[in-house]
């Protein structure tokens, strides 16, 4: 019979020895378990086949006849469970009985000594508990006495309140505290009545309550608020607020003083204010007044004087008027302007050269004629007479811009006709003076500056701002006509590239072409604008069906695929192209135009020369991408990035021979997020620039740190940003940072991809090799899924070639000719004097091939995963020990 237990329970199992009257002696230990020994702190191996007596000499002495009760179960059969106390073992144990066979019995039981303690503790409680409660009896009566008291205390401090409250609104004054520890704002009723706050809660968020004051007045309140409580400063201000529930202007007058603790410590602000807003009103009422007596008595001090020089005037200027009219008569005559009067009924009894030259009528003949006489068109006439009548009804000047056809010069010219009412002394009209001056130029310029304003200078076609205007009146008629309207964003691909190394007449060139093959997809009411770079955008109304859009899409896609020939350049581009309709993807111009942004960032993230329609997912990707930007400020002042340390190892040896830095974010908001997701915005925002120099100092520092430990020569690999590379103190930065550390150049591996040569190639080899001559390893990462070749490799300053996973992946295939492939690539690698490291090895047959191939060095998941700082020995000491 097998009884070992897995239980935590303490087990054995006995034989009861009789006398030669059958009379129980003792009893023989024949089988314990494990816990038997942990809680007698007795070995199987002592006990069995032992007597008690032998083994516990003392155990008969117990108070308790342990060897009774278990001869009575061993002899009847009749199972049994107590608790006890042990004097030989010193403690409390739960213990049940029974027997299988008669003569034998089995024990299984448990330590509960600390259950027994706790009971008694208990017990010990309640005891206190007891005293406590007739205390508590005792004080009852106490109690109720006291809150009798505190009930009428109470209705006192509410009648006192009340007053206070009435008292303070009548006077306008109102009282509050700041909490300096807090900052948070208790105040009267009356004070948040004049804030216009409601006083749900008698306590505020300080900067609630200050949002009140006047964003003018606010600075000095800050101000005063500060030198009260840090210098003791007297706090006495006016200021000006915006009630809260109302924007209503009122003025305001504080007082206040700083309380302090026993320590002499700032604890609180106490004051009062009072609506100033009446004193305030009157006296700048008051003032204005004062300041138009004190006009109106300078004006009437200076009336004597000038009266007087008047009358002297009026002497003298009875003959200047007579010059002035001679000289009047000069210049209107030699004026470029028609300058001409009729009398009330529109008979002509001035004009100048200029009218008569261009009328080509002497000026006597044009005396005593009206201008139906010697103007033919009815359309002036019409609007001159109607504007004439208006003058002499109403006695004063008015204008108007006539639009006419030139005959000499040919084309639209424009008039700008001004009449003015002529008087006699007695203010009684006469007669009309007109002039037509001639604003064909100043109209001409003007649709210039217009034409400049809403279209692109380089297309000619509708600019950002004209494409914004006309889309939000094809909104607004869509809601009334229940039509829908769409946008189609484009962006040519990788122009940029042609740009800079066709030169940017060539890119203008493209931009032409591209517009005109856009203007020929698209018909009707459809608008085609440039928005600025190598960005158009198609504005589509009244659409019908999603298919008509589609068809749109793959026609424009279908133009742009034909090559582009430019300066004797046979250019291919495509275009990727993001579409919003209006009211499903927005319902607002900027909404939209976002949205459509949006879906056309998402079709260059699928491959690019392709669509994309806006839909819900898309919202949702940019709102994270939004709020990962946002995060990803902070991330690393609250130390929420770590970095892991892949392991790598050298092929022929299998010894360890470094470390690959990879960066890690646990975001507290949003978890854990891919590199794959947040490095690219980091990249986008810039921010690259700074994690990129934390992740450098940290894996240098930890390298350094592995090398001194453990005596030994490491590669500590990192990833650069092509954003990190194009700064032009980068080699400096890198220096800067092995220097801080203590640690070779040699060991400083950086990792660069293959598409950061193509932009700025001389700039970023030049930086590399500044780097590489001074011992830093440079190593091409994810070679072949870029834009490299291989006679490429030649040209570049690197040491190591890092294979993609992807041709290792291949190897695991029966596809011969992946597997050539890399072999070839090695190979080559090998002949160029470069090391070669395979990423991704996560199999045996992965390794077997790589060891076969003679690649250098290996890294991947089968030989070690990323660890964190905290794991780093032990991935340490197992790469030493391979």
């Amino acid at each position: 019979m097998n009884f070992e237990s897995s239980y935590s329970h303490a087990f054995a199992y006995h034989k009861i020895i009789t006398n030669e009257d059958g009379c129980p002696i003792d009893y023989e230990y024949i089988e314990v378990n494990k816990a038997f020994e942990s809680l007698t702190d007795l070995t199987r191996d002592c006990v069995i086949g032992k007597r008690v007596n032998e083994l516990l000499p003392n155990y008969s002495q117990d108070r308790f006849k342990w060897l009774e009760v278990y001869a009575e179960v061993a002899l009847t059969g009749i199972p049994t469970s107590f608790e006890e106390y042990s004097e030989t073992f010193g403690r409390w144990y739960r213990v049940e009985v029974a027997s299988n066979k008669k003569g034998y019995f089995a024990t299984i039981f448990s330590d509960i000594t600390s259950l027994k303690e706790k009971e008694q503790e208990l017990l010990d409680k309640n005891e206190q508990l007891s005293g406590l409660y007739e205390e508590i009896t005792a004080t009852e009566e106490e109690l109720r006495q006291q809150m009798e008291e505190l009930d009428q205390s109470t209705q006192l401090l509410k009648e006192s309140e009340r007053r206070l409250n009435r008292a303070q609104a009548l006077a306008h004054v109102g009282n509050w505290e700041i909490d300096l520890e807090t900052k948070t704002v208790w105040a009267s009723e009356e004070a948040f009545r004049l804030y216009g706050i409601n006083r749900v809660s008698h306590i505020l968020p300080l900067e609630q309550v200050q949002n009140v004051v006047d964003s003018k007045d606010r600075p000095k309140l800050d101000r005063a608020l500060e030198r009260l409580i840090y210098a003791g400063a007297e706090y006495n201000i006016q200021f000006k607020i915006k009630k809260a529930n109302t924007s209503e202007e009122r003025y305001i007058h504080s007082v206040a003083e700083v309380a302090y603790n026993s320590s002499g410590k700032p604890v609180k602000v106490l004051g009062v204010l009072q609506d100033i807003t009446a004193n305030v009103l009157y006296e700048m009422d008051l003032k204005n007044k004062n300041r138009e007596l004190k006009t109106l008595y300078e004006e009437l001090a200076g009336t004597e004087e000038e009266l007087r020089q008047q009358f002297d005037e009026i002497i003298t200027n009875k003959t200047l008027i007579e010059q002035s009219e001679e000289r009047y008569k000069a210049l209107a005559d030699n004026s470029q302007d028609f300058i001409y009067s009729c009398n009330c009924e529109g008979v002509i009894i001035t004009v100048n050269q200029a009218f008569a030259k261009v009328a080509d009528i002497p000026n006597e003949q044009l005396i005593g004629k009206t201008l139906k006489d010697i103007q033919n068109d009815s359309g002036y006439i019409k609007k001159w007479s109607n504007v004439f009548s208006k003058v002499i009804r109403t006695g004063k000047s008015k204008s108007f811009t006539y639009r006419y056809v030139r005959e000499k010069e040919k084309g639209i010219g424009y008039y700008d006709v001004t009449l003015s009412p002529m008087f006699d002394q007695n203010r009684k009209i006469i007669g009309v003076l007109c002039t037509n001056h001639d604003i064909t130029t100043l109209k001409e310029n003007e649709q210039t500056i217009k034409h400049l304003a809403y279209y692109d200078f380089i297309t000619d076609l509708p600019n950002r701002i004209l494409f914004t205007n006309r889309l939000k009146n094809a909104i607004a008629n869509s809601k009334d006509k229940g039509s829908k309207v769409s946008i189609i964003f484009l962006d040519l691909d990788n122009f940029k590239r042609v740009n800079d190394t066709l030169g940017h007449q060539t890119g203008n060139d493209i931009l032409i072409e591209a517009s005109k093959r856009l203007q020929n997809c698209v018909h009707g009411k459809h608008i085609v604008s440039r928005l600025g770079g190598d960005e158009f955008s198609i504005l589509l109304e009244d659409v019908k069906e999603k298919e008509d859009l589609i068809t749109l899409l793959e026609k424009i896609e279908f133009s742009l695929l034909e090559p582009f020939m430019v300066n004797h350049n046979l250019i291919n581009l495509t275009a990727s192209f993001g579409v919003a309709i209006c009211p499903e993807d927005g319902d607002t111009a900027e909404e939209l135009i976002k949205n459509a942004d949006t879906a056309m960032y998402k079709a260059k993230e699928a491959g690019k020369n392709g669509y994309q329609l806006f839909n819900k997912s898309m919202k949702e990707d940019l709102l994270r991408r939004t709020s990962i930007e946002q995060l990803l400020r902070n991330a690393i002042e609250k130390n929420e990035f770590i970095v892991h340390y892949q392991p790598q190892y050298i092929t022929s040896t299998g010894k360890l021979r470094g470390f690959e830095a990879l960066l890690r974010w646990n975001c507290p908001q949003l978890g854990l997020i891919s590199p794959m997701e947040f490095i690219p915005i980091a990249e986008e925002t810039g921010l690259i620039i700074t994690i990129g120099e934390w992740v450098l100092n940290t894996a240098i520092r930890t390298c350094k740190r592995l090398e001194t430990n453990y005596r030994c020569d490491l590669v500590m690999a990192v990833n650069i940003s092509p954003i990190q590379l194009r700064q032009k103190n980068f080699h400096e930065m890198v220096i800067k940072v092995l220097q801080s550390a203590s640690l070779k150049p040699t060991s400083l591996e950086l990792e660069v991809t293959e598409n950061i040569f193509i932009d700025s190639y001389q700039f970023i080899a030049n930086e590399l090799n500044l780097l590489k001559e001074l011992g830093v390893k440079i190593a091409l990462d994810d070679f072949g899924t870029g834009y490299s070749s291989l006679s490429y490799l030649r040209k570049l300053p690197i040491n190591l070639l890092k294979i993609d996973k992807a041709f290792i992946q291949e190897t695991d295939t029966s596809n011969y000719r992946h597997s050539s492939l890399t072999e070839s690539i090695i190979s080559l690698a090998s002949k160029l004097d470069i090391k070669t490291i395979a990423e991704g090895v996560e199999t045996l047959d992965q390794l077997n091939y790589l060891i076969k191939a003679k690649c250098d060095y290996l890294q991947g998941y089968y030989l070690g995963k990323p660890e964190p700082e905290e794991s780093i020995n032990r991935i340490f000491e197992k790469g030493r020990s391979k």
